[in-house]
C-alpha cells in the first residue's frame, strides 16, 4: 500500500495575525477596538485601562508579553510621549492616536527609536483617509497655486481639553486640521493672530503663508508666488461640528463643504497599520510635513 505523504505548505510568519492591545479606552480607544473585532488581521492581546472592570491586562504585563506585537495607544494626549517611548523599547509595533509629542525633537526621537528598533510607529491621521478629503485633494491639484482663501473649524468643547496635563499644548488641539490642508496644499508658514483657551472655549486664528516657486518664461529665474489662508477653529460646549474651506486659486475657485459620513475610518487606519508591518507601505501622508507642523506648533503660546 502506498503510503500517504502529506506536505504543509510553508507559513509566512509576516502574514500571520497580529496581536494588538489597545490602551486607553476613550472615544478613540473604544473605536479601534470596534475596528478591531471586524479585522481579518488583528486579534485583540489584551486593553489596558485605568478602569478596572473594562481593563484585561496591565501596561507591564501588555509591555512583557512576547506574544503581543503591536500596541495601539489611545490615551490622554500628555502621556502618549512616553508610552510610546516603553513601546518601542520593548519591541513593540505602535499605533499612536494624534499628537504623537510636543516638540518636533521629541517626535524625531521617537522615529528615530522605532528605525533602530526596526518597528513601526504609524501616527494615526484618519481624516485624511476618507473620501471627502482625497477627492477635494485631487480637484485642488489641478487649480495650481493658491491666491488667498479661508478654513473654518467649528465643534464641542470639554473643560478637561485646557488643561495641559490632560490634553498638552493648546497649539496642538488644531493639529488635525493644519494637517489637512498642509495636505492638500504643501508647506504653510503659521503666523499666529489669537489663540484663547479655557474651560469655557477654544478660539485660534492665524495666517497662513503659502510659499510656492513657479518657472518664470521670461527668464531663467524663478518668481515667488504668495498665497495666504485665512484659518480659524473655534470650539464651545454644544457647538455643531462643520467645516468649510473656500479660496481662489490660479486655475479658479475652489469650495468645500466637510460632509461626515459613516466609512470606518479607524478600520482603514488599522488595516493601513498592518501593512506597514507587514509590507513596508509608506504613510498615507508625509510624515516629514508632520515634524514640520509640530516644530510651528510647539513656538506658539497662548495669549494670556
Amino acid at each position: 500500500m502506498k503510503k500517504l505523504s502529506i506536505r504543509f505548505k510553508p507559513v509566512n510568519a509576516r502574514k500571520m495575525k497580529q496581536k494588538l492591545a489597545i490602551v486607553g479606552l476613550g472615544s478613540a480607544g473604544r473605536s479601534r477596538l470596534k475596528a478591531l473585532e471586524t479585522s481579518s488581521h488583528f486579534d485583540l492581546g489584551g486593553i489596558v485601562s485605568r478602569r478596572a472592570e473594562l481593563a484585561t491586562s496591565s501596561w507591564e504585563k501588555t509591555l512583557s508579553d512576547p506574544q503581543i506585537s503591536c500596541v495601539a495607544i489611545s490615551t490622554e494626549n500628555s502621556l502618549h510621549p512616553q508610552l510610546v517611548k516603553e513601546a518601542l523599547q520593548h519591541k513593540k509595533h505602535v499605533l499612536c492616536d494624534y499628537p504623537l509629542a510636543f516638540s518636533m525633537e521629541k517626535a524625531k526621537e521617537l522615529f528615530d527609536l522605532a528605525k533602530k528598533s526596526k518597528k513601526i510607529l504609524h501616527v494615526e491621521h484618519i481624516a485624511l483617509l476618507s473620501n471627502d478629503h482625497q477627492m477635494a485633494k485631487t480637484s485642488l491639484f489641478q487649480l495650481g497655486t493658491l491666491k488667498e482663501g479661508s478654513y473654518l473649524f467649528e465643534g464641542g468643547w470639554q473643560p478637561k481639553w485646557a488643561k495641559k496635563d490632560f490634553a498638552g499644548p493648546e497649539s496642538f488641539i488644531p493639529e488635525a486640521r493644519l494637517l489637512q490642508i498642509m495636505d492638500w496644499l504643501e508647506n504653510f508658514e503659521i503666523q499666529k493672530q489669537k489663540l484663547i483657551c479655557n474651560e469655557k472655549n477654544f478660539l485660534f486664528e492665524a495666517k497662513l503663508i503659502f510659499s510656492q516657486r513657479r518657472a518664470n518664461q521670461d527668464s531663467p529665474l524663478h518668481k515667488k508666488n504668495e498665497g495666504i489662508l485665512s484659518f480659524t477653529e473655534k470650539r464651545q460646549a454644544g457647538l455643531e461640528r462643520r467645516r468649510n474651506f473656500r479660496a481662489h486659486f490660479e486655475n479658479g475657485d475652489y469650495e468645500w463643504k466637510y460632509q461626515p459620513t459613516p466609512e470606518g475610518l479607524f478600520a482603514r487606519d488599522l488595516e493601513h497599520f498592518y501593512h506597514r508591518i507587514t509590507n513596508g507601505t509608506p504613510c498615507y501622508y508625509s510624515e516629514k510635513n508632520m515634524l514640520k507642523l509640530t516644530e510651528q506648533l510647539s513656538q506658539i503660546k497662548a495669549d494670556k
